[in-house]
């Protein structure tokens, strides 16, 4: 009786080793989770964008106007990807867009995707040059958003 207790102790261990080499590699394989600055003024559109991201392995920060994303950055140098509104009520997208390339002037600088429900033509011409990565009209479609982000993070997987 003892021998098959500890018999299936051994087996216990055996499989409970077996378990954690399996999640021990499965975390090393896995990409590190990338931190975003998402931006916006309107709430609802914050917070479902936050589960957006979330779901698709983000860690996200939440700013609701230009002043709070620019406090973020210096906290948090570690963002990987800012996710802006274009009009807020202290600064617009373009003027944060311009305020990062003056900080940032001689080294890489964060990527910066706008988003917006009435920007015309003029205005996203304006923002790519003044830096913007991509632009993501309201409301944002899915599809759209993870075929930006698979460009910018190709070895993070996404579904």
């Amino acid at each position: 009786m003892l021998w098959h207790f500890l018999g299936s102790v051994g087996y216990a261990a055996g499989v409970a080793q077996a378990f954690d080499a399996r999640v021990h590699h499965s975390l090393k394989s896995e990409p590190p989770v990338k931190k975003i600055l998402l931006i916006d003024d309107d709430e609802d559109i914050l917070i479902e964008l936050e589960e957006l991201m979330v779901q698709l392995g983000f860690s996200c920060l939440c700013a609701h106007n230009a002043s709070e994303a620019l406090a973020a950055l210096d906290q948090h140098a570690d963002i990987k990807l800012i996710i802006s509104d274009l009009r807020m009520p202290d600064q617009s997208g373009l003027r944060l867009l311009q305020i990062l390339a003056e900080h940032n002037e001689g080294k890489d600088s964060v990527p910066v995707i706008i988003t917006s429900g009435h920007a015309d033509m003029d205005d996203v011409i304006t923002l790519f040059r003044n830096g913007a990565v991509d632009f993501l009209p309201k409301p944002i479609h899915y599809d759209h958003l993870v075929s930006v982000l698979q460009k910018l993070f190709p070895e993070r997987p996404m579904s």
